[in-house]
C-alpha cells in the first residue's frame, strides 16, 4: 500500500501544468551564492555587499629614497658628532645611537614601502622619528659641549666644533622627515588588476 505525501511537503519531479511556479525572493542587499573572487578582488560572504573602497598605498619611489635618507642616517650616527682639538667624539656618545636606531627602522619601512607594501601607518611612524632625529640633531648641534665630558669642556674652552656626522644626521633627518610628510599626503589610490 502506498500513501501519498504529506500535503505541507512539496511533489519531487516537475510541477503539474497550471499550477504556479514558487521561487523564494532574495532579501535586499543580498547577491546570491558567493562566487570565487576575481585576482585583487576580496571575498565576500553571503549577503556581504562588494566593497569598492580599495586600499591606498604610499608611492614606492617615496620609499626607496626613504630607504636612502634611512641609510645615511645611520652611516651618520656611526661618524664623529664634535671634534675637540684634532680628536673626534663619535655620534654613539650623544644621541647618535638613537638616530642610528630611528634610521634603520625609517629605512626599514623604506623598504616596505618601495616593495608596495606600505600603508598610512608606516608613512605616519617614520615622520615621527624622523622629527624626532631632527630635535636630537638640533639639540645636539645647540648644546655641542655635551658631547664631551665637563673636564674637557673645562679645559678645552670653545674649541668643541660641530662634526661631519651631526651635520649628516640634520641633512638625512631632515630629508627623511620630508619624504616621509610626502609619503602621507601622496598616496594614489590603487587601481584593480584584471
Amino acid at each position: 500500500m502506498t500513501y501519498p505525501p504529506p500535503p505541507d511537503q512539496p511533489q519531487y519531479g516537475p510541477p503539474p501544468q497550471g499550477q504556479p511556479q514558487y521561487r523564494p525572493q532574495a532579501p535586499p542587499g543580498y547577491h546570491g551564492q558567493p562566487q570565487p573572487s576575481q585576482y585583487g578582488q576580496p571575498v565576500t560572504g553571503y549577503g556581504y555587499p562588494v566593497s569598492t573602497k580599495q586600499r591606498r598605498r604610499t608611492e614606492p619611489l617615496i620609499g626607496w629614497l626613504l630607504l636612502g635618507a634611512g641609510v645615511l642616517l645611520v652611516i651618520a650616527g656611526l661618524m664623529p658628532w664634535a671634534t675637540v682639538l684634532d680628536i673626534s667624539v663619535a655620534g654613539t656618545v650623544g644621541g647618535g645611537a638613537v638616530t642610528l636606531f630611528f634610521g634603520l627602522v625609517i629605512a626599514a619601512f623604506g623598504v616596505v614601502i618601495g616593495l608596495r607594501q606600505g600603508l598610512l601607518g608606516f608613512s605616519i611612524t617614520a615622520c615621527v622619528l624622523a622629527a624626532l632625529a631632527v630635535l636630537i640633531a638640533l639639540a645636539n648641534m645647540a648644546n655641542i659641549k655635551s658631547l664631551t665630558n665637563d673636564q674637557q669642556a673645562v679645559l678645552l674652552g670653545n674649541t668643541v666644533s660641530i662634526g661631519i656626522g651631526l651635520w649628516l644626521t640634520l641633512v638625512a633627518s631632515l630629508a627623511a622627515l620630508t619624504l616621509s610628510i610626502l609619503g602621507i599626503v601622496r598616496r594614489p589610490a590603487q587601481t584593480a588588476r584584471h
